[in-house]
């Protein structure tokens, strides 16, 4: 009877330890869900906040008479035609954060010429409006449209990185209207350094 007894309690004890067996790895699967489960619950509470922050910076065609608060100069065409024109625009912040760390790349189309350079300004407000002179360098026999692109670069206060295209369409020596893209996420601060 004694080794009856004894087979009983080896095949107890072996589906006890099979059993065990396929609980850790149940628990190992589950541990790993969940650890997935908050890595992405953190990027999602990440991308919201980063949402909330984000600016906006919007081009639109000014009717004001007013002083430009700075300008940006806009070749149109080569350097051998004199005809110089401007155009006032405002560039507000529409977005819920604040844009630091500007600088701005003006592409022209006709030319494949990219010139880039940075505000006076530091940073661009929720709500805040500047008056920008766009000075136009182009032919003045011209009624051809053309177009020309302005990319702002720049950061809110939280770190991130946004880039931004304006397209102004041009006929002759006459700003039609400003397209404003939407701003693209290009990184964080920290991540580039």
């Amino acid at each position: 009877m004694p080794l009856v007894t004894d087979w009983l309690m080896f095949g107890i004890t072996a589906i006890y330890v099979i059993a065990t067996i396929f609980i850790c790895r149940a628990n190992i699967s589950a541990a790993s869900a969940s650890r997935e489960q908050i890595a992405e619950s953190q990027r999602q509470f990440e991308e919201s906040k980063r949402l909330e922050c984000m600016p906006f910076l919007q081009m639109e065609l000014s009717n004001e008479k007013r002083r430009a608060d700075f300008s940006i100069e806009l070749k149109l065409c080569d350097d051998n035609v004199n005809c110089m024109f401007g155009s006032m625009v405002k560039l507000k912040n529409i977005g819920n954060g604040t844009a630091t760390t500007i600088i701005y790349a003006v592409e022209n189309h006709n030319l494949s010429c990219c010139e880039v350079d940075y505000p006076p300004i530091n940073a661009i407000m929720n709500g805040d409006t500047y008056y920008v002179m766009l000075s136009c360098r182009n032919n003045n026999t011209s009624i051809l449209e053309t177009t020309s692109t302005i990319v702002f670069q720049y950061d809110d206060l939280l770190g991130f990185s946004y880039e931004q295209k304006v397209i102004l369409h041009f006929k002759g020596n006459v700003l039609l209207w400003c397209e404003n893209d939407l701003p693209i996420y290009s990184g964080s601060v920290e991540a580039v350094h």
